[in-house]
C-alpha cells in the first residue's frame, strides 16, 4: 500500500478500502493493520465531534435568530 495521504473523502476511502483487501489478501503487516484500525477509529470520533459541535453551533445560531425574529418560521 502507499504511504500517500488522502486529501478528499473519495481517497480516503479508496486508502480503507485497500487497506482492508490487503488485510483479507495477507499482504499488509498485522501491526500496519492495527495502525490503520486506530486511525480510522480517531477518525471516525474526529467526524463524529465535528458533527456535535456544528449542530450546537447551528442550532445556537437558529435560537438567536427566533429571538431576533419571532414571526419568521426558523426550523
Amino acid at each position: 500500500m502507499k504511504n500517500e495521504e488522502p486529501n478528499n473523502t473519495e481517497q480516503l476511502h479508496k486508502t480503507i478500502t485497500d487497506a482492508l483487501n490487503e488485510v483479507l489478501n495477507g499482504s499488509l503487516e498485522i501491526d500496519r493493520a492495527r495502525d490503520l484500525h486506530q486511525q480510522a477509529k480517531n477518525l471516525c470520533e474526529s467526524l463524529y465531534s465535528k458533527t456535535v459541535n456544528a449542530m450546537t453551533d447551528l442550532e445556537a445560531d437558529l435560537s438567536i435568530l427566533r429571538k431576533k425574529f419571532p414571526s419568521e418560521p426558523f426550523r
